[in-house]
């Protein structure tokens, strides 16, 4: 699909989006003083090169945004919107017999009714990163501005439930949308998100999620009951193929960090973004993002910026490469990340700047590499997930290190009422950690809200031992029940070492 529109558009707000086309000018920033700030020239997506290939296709690409809901008469917005075609608009009657009457663009999961307005104004700021209108002469465009939006609204300042997500999740697959946006995200597995979001890969649909603005690891287990900061976030660091979990970068193309805590260490920068060499995907612009909030436009920073401009990119691609699964439109994202100097630096709130790769790509987003990139295999699962769990007979020997490589994890099956002794070696001074998970379970990390409290929810992790620095790690333990067990290794925060890991009948 070769656009007519022109691939400058005529915007006024245009030069202040950065991602799209970053020359080091100067623009707004979210959290003066100071009033604006000069980026570093294509330390962007390549959008405006890549609209002179694609700039999405408005019968067949559709973009379902799970938020706050969007101010559909934005005018940047209302052109772009999704028209379920079996709906009546306003006859009170439920067209096409999906159970939602006059759902004509999207519905609202809160309030179980077809108003889709946005109070907060997450859904519309948004809304307007993935599809404002471009050549309008009006505000901002989008990164796809040819895309259709259909709104879910799950909720509004105060947060959503499972149940209005899970509804959201399943009516985007039963409507036909090719991509779904969520800027969302929280520290608690649950196996009902997560099922539905596999059925959405079931379906070709690519999920798009933030990987969270807490500076925390993602490949970690972490509870801070002074924050009430958790790592993972989900649903972005679910193990699924049809998720692309995205960072923040700045206009530096460095990850995205909070300007403030110079405050706190003259000239020291903290990153917001979440981040994880397993867990995250890659990196996309999400400090100082302008976009569109009801009535008018309006500058913010994080990981919910971040995720729509690859939500967009994925839409430009899945447009011009129709042909594509979902997991390949993730497969092209990732291996077409520019992959530049800044973001093997990682400025985190412990005051620590670490080096090393932090997401699986190790880069941010490039859109005009990504139309014609190879897909690839989706390749072997990682060592340090259930999935590519190697098997182990007796022995194992390997090492784990933070921020790197932080997880390994091995299966062998176990009988019965044998009792089994499993021991981890660690090297003096380090603080390596062993946990056992049940047979059946699918991630590590797999524990449901209120699974550590008796009759809580479900929890997979079977045992841990967790001894502390430069003491060997002990279980001993008989299965309930015969199955394959996972023996997971993993490297504490700031923790790295060689270990042995041995489980052996007694």
């Amino acid at each position: 699909h070769i656009p007519s529109s022109p691939a400058v558009p005529d915007d006024p707000l245009f030069p202040e989006l950065w991602g799209i086309e970053n020359r080091g000018q100067a623009h707004l920033v979210a959290d003066p003083p100071p009033s604006a700030a000069s980026g570093q020239v294509l330390a962007d997506m390549r959008v405006r090169e890549a609209w002179n290939v694609e700039q999405g296709d408005s019968t067949t690409t559709v973009v379902a945004v799970i938020d706050s809901g969007v101010d559909i008469t934005h005018p940047e917005l209302s052109p772009n919107l999704w028209t379920n075609p079996g709906e009546v608009p306003g006859d009170g009657i439920d067209n096409d017999g999906n159970g939602f009457v006059d759902d004509v663009h999207g519905w609202n999961f809160a309030s179980n009714n077809a108003d889709l307005s946005d109070s907060v104004p997450h859904g519309t700021h948004v809304a307007g990163v993935i599809a404002a209108a471009a050549n309008n002469a009006t505000g901002v465009a989008g990164v796809c501005p040819h895309c259709q939006l259909m709104v879910l609204k799950v909720g509004g300042a105060q947060g959503f439930t499972l149940d209005a997500l899970l509804g959201a999740l399943n009516y985007a697959r039963q409507m036909g949308a090719h991509i779904v946006n969520g800027s969302f995200g929280g520290g608690f597995w649950s196996s009902l998100e997560r099922d539905a979001i596999r059925a959405l890969g079931d379906a070709g649909i690519l999920a798009v999620f933030a990987a969270g603005n807490e500076s925390l690891d993602n490949d970690l287990f972490l509870a801070d009951p002074l924050t009430g900061f958790f790592s993972p976030s989900f649903p972005a660091s679910y193990d699924l193929p049809n998720i692309l979990s995205v960072a923040a970068s700045n206009h530096t193309d460095a990850y995205g960090f909070v300007t403030g805590c110079a405050t706190v260490r003259p000239r020291w920068r903290c990153a917001f973004t979440n981040w994880g060499r397993e867990s995250v995907d890659v990196a996309a612009p999400g400090t100082d993002i302008i976009s569109t909030v009801p009535g008018g436009f309006e500058v913010g920073s994080g990981t919910s910026a971040a995720a729509p401009y690859a939500a967009g990119a994925a839409a430009l691609v899945r447009s011009h490469r129709p042909d594509l699964s979902a997991e390949q439109v993730r497969n092209v994202l990732i291996r077409s990340a520019d992959r530049p100097a800044a973001m093997r630096t990682m400025h985190s709130f412990l005051f620590r700047r670490e080096r090393g790769r932090f997401t699986q790509s190790g880069g941010r987003v490039n859109v005009l590499a990504a139309l014609t990139a190879e897909p690839g295999g989706g390749g072997r699962p990682s060592d340090g997930s259930i999935g590519g769990a190697r098997r182990l007979s007796t022995l194992a020997r390997g090492r784990v290190a933070y921020p790197g490589d932080v997880n390994d994890v091995y299966r062998k099956r176990l009988r019965k009422r044998a009792t089994y002794q499993v021991v981890l070696k660690v090297p003096k001074g380090a603080d390596l950690e062993l946990r056992i998970w049940r047979p059946g379970t699918v991630e590590i990390w797999q524990m449901e809200i209120g699974c550590l409290v008796r009759g809580g929810g479900r929890c997979q992790l079977l045992r841990e031992s967790l001894r502390g620095p430069g003491t060997n790690e002990l279980i001993v333990f008989r299965p309930r029940r015969p199955g394959v067990h996972f023996f997971h290794v993993h490297a504490a925060l700031s923790e790295a070492g060689q270990y042995a890991l041995s489980v052996r009948r007694r």
